[in-house]
Protein backbone atom coordinates (compact mmCIF):
# COMPACT_ATOMS: atom_id res chain seq x y z
CA UNK A 1 0.00 0.00 0.00
CA UNK A 2 2.88 2.48 0.91
CA UNK A 3 4.85 1.69 -2.29
CA UNK A 4 1.27 2.26 -3.85
CA UNK A 5 0.95 6.00 -2.10
CA UNK A 6 4.15 6.87 -2.42
CA UNK A 7 4.21 6.41 -6.44
CA UNK A 8 1.05 8.52 -6.54
CA UNK A 9 2.55 11.37 -3.99
CA UNK A 10 5.77 11.41 -6.44
CA UNK A 11 3.96 11.65 -9.35
CA UNK A 12 2.00 14.31 -8.26
CA UNK A 13 4.99 16.62 -7.44
CA UNK A 14 6.41 15.67 -10.66
CA UNK A 15 3.12 17.28 -12.35
CA UNK A 16 2.43 19.94 -9.63
CA UNK A 17 3.19 22.84 -11.74
CA UNK A 18 1.19 21.41 -14.83
CA UNK A 19 -2.43 21.49 -14.22
CA UNK A 20 -3.83 19.97 -17.26
CA UNK A 21 -1.06 17.01 -16.50
CA UNK A 22 -2.16 16.58 -12.98
CA UNK A 23 -5.83 16.52 -13.49
CA UNK A 24 -4.49 13.44 -16.52
CA UNK A 25 -2.68 11.41 -14.06
CA UNK A 26 -5.26 11.60 -11.85
CA UNK A 27 -7.88 10.87 -14.12
CA UNK A 28 -6.00 8.46 -15.84
CA UNK A 29 -5.08 6.18 -12.68
CA UNK A 30 -7.88 4.26 -10.77
CA UNK A 31 -6.06 4.05 -7.52
CA UNK A 32 -6.67 7.85 -7.06
CA UNK A 33 -10.15 7.22 -7.00
CA UNK A 34 -9.50 5.69 -3.81
CA UNK A 35 -6.11 6.99 -1.93
CA UNK A 36 -5.22 6.86 1.38
CA UNK A 37 -6.09 10.11 3.24
CA UNK A 38 -2.68 10.28 4.49
CA UNK A 39 -1.02 10.44 0.79
CA UNK A 40 -4.26 12.66 -0.24
CA UNK A 41 -3.16 15.02 2.59
CA UNK A 42 0.62 14.87 1.88
CA UNK A 43 0.13 16.03 -2.20
CA UNK A 44 -2.08 18.46 -0.92
CA UNK A 45 0.38 20.06 1.51
CA UNK A 46 3.49 19.70 -1.29
CA UNK A 47 1.51 20.66 -4.44
CA UNK A 48 -0.28 23.79 -2.58
CA UNK A 49 -3.45 22.67 -4.15
CA UNK A 50 -5.90 23.26 -1.34
CA UNK A 51 -7.99 19.97 -2.03
CA UNK A 52 -10.57 19.59 0.45
CA UNK A 53 -11.49 16.30 1.67
CA UNK A 54 -14.13 14.70 3.65
CA UNK A 55 -13.21 14.30 7.39
CA UNK A 56 -12.78 11.49 9.00
CA UNK A 57 -12.53 9.78 5.50
CA UNK A 58 -9.40 6.57 5.39
CA UNK A 59 -9.57 6.88 1.63
CA UNK A 60 -10.46 9.64 -0.34
CA UNK A 61 -11.19 10.57 -4.09
CA UNK A 62 -9.01 12.82 -5.66
CA UNK A 63 -10.57 12.86 -8.76
CA UNK A 64 -13.90 14.33 -7.66
CA UNK A 65 -11.31 16.78 -5.17
CA UNK A 66 -9.60 17.86 -8.03
CA UNK A 67 -12.69 18.83 -9.88
CA UNK A 68 -14.32 20.65 -6.93
CA UNK A 69 -11.05 22.93 -7.23
CA UNK A 70 -12.00 23.49 -10.80
CA UNK A 71 -15.58 24.09 -10.47
CA UNK A 72 -14.39 26.93 -7.71
CA UNK A 73 -11.74 28.45 -10.11
CA UNK A 74 -14.66 28.51 -12.71
CA UNK A 75 -17.08 30.61 -10.52
CA UNK A 76 -14.05 32.95 -9.26
CA UNK A 77 -13.33 33.24 -12.99
CA UNK A 78 -16.82 34.39 -13.83
CA UNK A 79 -17.37 36.63 -11.15
CA UNK A 80 -13.92 38.49 -12.11
CA UNK A 81 -15.08 38.39 -15.26
CA UNK A 82 -18.62 40.03 -14.31
CA UNK A 83 -16.52 42.29 -12.61
CA UNK A 84 -14.39 43.38 -15.33
CA UNK A 85 -17.73 43.95 -17.10
CA UNK A 86 -19.63 46.33 -14.21
CA UNK A 87 -16.22 48.45 -14.14
CA UNK A 88 -16.20 48.97 -17.99
CA UNK A 89 -20.01 49.98 -17.89
CA UNK A 90 -19.70 52.47 -15.05
CA UNK A 91 -15.58 53.73 -16.54
CA UNK A 92 -18.16 54.79 -19.84
CA UNK A 93 -20.85 56.49 -17.59
CA UNK A 94 -18.44 58.36 -16.12
CA UNK A 95 -16.66 59.37 -19.29
CA UNK A 96 -19.91 60.25 -20.89
CA UNK A 97 -20.97 62.29 -17.92
CA UNK A 98 -23.84 60.40 -17.05
CA UNK A 99 -22.53 59.38 -13.20
CA UNK A 100 -19.94 60.80 -11.18
CA UNK A 101 -16.70 59.19 -10.44
CA UNK A 102 -17.79 59.52 -6.76
CA UNK A 103 -21.17 57.30 -7.45
CA UNK A 104 -19.28 55.14 -9.98
CA UNK A 105 -16.72 53.31 -7.16
CA UNK A 106 -19.75 53.63 -4.19
CA UNK A 107 -21.96 51.41 -7.12
CA UNK A 108 -18.78 49.85 -7.49
CA UNK A 109 -18.16 48.85 -3.58
CA UNK A 110 -14.55 50.58 -3.98
CA UNK A 111 -12.35 53.58 -3.10
CA UNK A 112 -12.54 56.51 -6.02
CA UNK A 113 -8.39 56.04 -6.14
CA UNK A 114 -9.04 52.39 -6.67
CA UNK A 115 -11.69 53.39 -9.32
CA UNK A 116 -9.54 55.12 -11.06
CA UNK A 117 -7.03 52.73 -10.89
CA UNK A 118 -9.28 50.27 -12.57
CA UNK A 119 -10.16 51.61 -15.69
CA UNK A 120 -9.87 49.24 -18.72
Amino acid sequence: MFATDLRRVTQCLKYANDPKKFDEITRADPAYRHISRRAADVINVVTNSNLKFPENEEEVDMCLAIEEIKKESEVRGEAKGEAKGIFKILHTLVEKGLLSIEDAAENAGVSVEEFQRSKP
